[in-house]
């Protein structure tokens, strides 16, 4: 029932900026290495370095299976793993200035979802064009339960609930969200900036201690656990 520290990417000159998984045997991290610049990491006995197949840093990752698993750039390209190799599958989706917060998540192949700064698109048979989240802040994460329940967070604390349209969440703080992961539409996690995590219970969102100062950029969990990754 408390965060413990599980593995320090920092000694191998890689940069988490995002995780997700189907099992806790089976894990991505999206992040950049000083060393080669896109990177992608995989836990499965051991954790093995991919080419993410962009041409900046993955700040993003998400999917709906083994097989089929996204990544989303600084740049808002977006690559996809079809179950033995990474391909560039968008490049820009608009704008001439780079974001560590664009984020990719859904549930299946019709409620994939990404974010980059006040931009969403859906994905179908592939991404098609967007909307604009009802937020003045830049949305930095979204997730899907289903096409019709998702979450988003960004600048400031903001949180939007979308069911049959958007509507703002309290959050409680004014620290930035840089990533929420749900089991549900209401058991859902938010992380983000100097420790901050916020869980919704279906009702409200509350802030379990972490001891923790620095930021988180990751989150994502199976039945029993919770990880979440970030600076240090």
């Amino acid at each position: 029932s408390s965060w413990v520290l599980s593995q320090s990417f920092n000694a191998f000159g890689v940069y988490p900026s995002g995780i997700w998984g189907t099992s806790t045997n089976n894990i991505w991290v999206a992040g950049y290495s000083s060393a080669i610049k896109q990177k992608v990491s995989r836990l499965q006995s051991n954790w093995n370095y991919y080419d993410a197949k962009t041409s900046y840093n993955p700040t993003g990752i998400g999917g709906i299976d083994g097989d089929n698993v996204w990544i989303i750039s600084e740049y808002g390209e977006i690559a996809k793993w079809n179950g033995s190799q990474w391909h560039l599958q968008r490049g820009y989706i608009g704008g001439t200035i780079a974001t560590s917060r664009s984020s990719i998540s859904g549930k299946d192949r019709n409620s994939i979802y990404a974010v980059f700064d006040k931009v969403m698109l859906r994905y179908q048979d592939q991404p098609d064009n967007g909307y604009r989240a009802a937020s003045g802040d830049p949305i930095h994460s979204v997730w899907a339960n289903d096409a019709t329940h998702l979450w988003a967070v960004g600048q400031n604390g903001t949180i939007l609930r979308f069911e049959a349209g958007w509507s703002a969440s309290p959050s409680g703080t004014t620290k930035h969200l840089y990533r929420i992961w749900g089991r549900s539409s209401t058991n859902a996690w938010a992380v983000g900036e100097s420790g901050t995590i916020l869980k919704f219970d279906g009702i409200s969102w509350t802030a379990p201690s972490t001891g923790q100062t620095a930021s988180f950029y990751g989150v994502w969990g199976d039945a029993a656990k919770i990880f979440a990754v970030g600076d240090g």
